[in-house]
């Protein structure tokens, strides 16, 4: 598949709005934590959001955790735009959305739900579908999505 026909087709669009989304939400997680925004929209200082990104997952290694998600996302933006999705990229976006899950997880059993960074996961999950389903190799989406959910626990 070629890098136009890739562009042409409606997975590759669906997971470039995907990718873009997780970007979007990464970004105004990252303002927050550089203090560019007062207070986060749909958020208050009680809120899930603030028990998130203020307790011991909200950084790593010293650093917000929103600032590898910037990294993260634009680094998987540059690479879906370059063309349909290698073997490789399919790869790291799997291993994003093992780590979506962790954070998600933390989220549930810590009763606190950051809408935004539900956003950035949720988008990372359709990205992933997206890489997934637009194989230019596999023959049919459902083997596709069935190697990558394989794959995806095989890690």
């Amino acid at each position: 598949m070629t890098v136009a026909q890739a562009r042409r087709s409606i997975g590759w669009r669906v997971g470039l709005l995907a990718a873009l989304c997780a970007l979007a939400a990464s970004a105004v997680l990252a303002a927050d934590a550089l203090g560019f925004i007062q207070s986060l929209p749909g958020c208050g200082p009680s809120s899930g959001c603030a028990k998130v990104t203020s307790g011991p997952w909200g950084n790593i290694l010293g650093w917000p955790t929103s600032f590898v998600g910037v990294a993260w996302f634009w680094g998987l933006l540059l690479a879906w735009l370059a063309g349909p999705p290698s073997s490789q990229l399919r790869w790291c976006i799997r291993l994003g959305v093992l780590g979506s899950m962790g954070l998600v997880v933390i989220m549930a059993t810590q009763g606190a739900l950051c809408r935004w960074c539900a956003a950035a996961h949720a988008a990372n999950l359709v990205l992933w579908l997206s890489a997934e389903m637009s194989r230019g190799d596999s023959g049919s989406t459902r083997r596709a999505l069935r190697r990558g959910l394989i794959g995806a626990a095989g890690l």
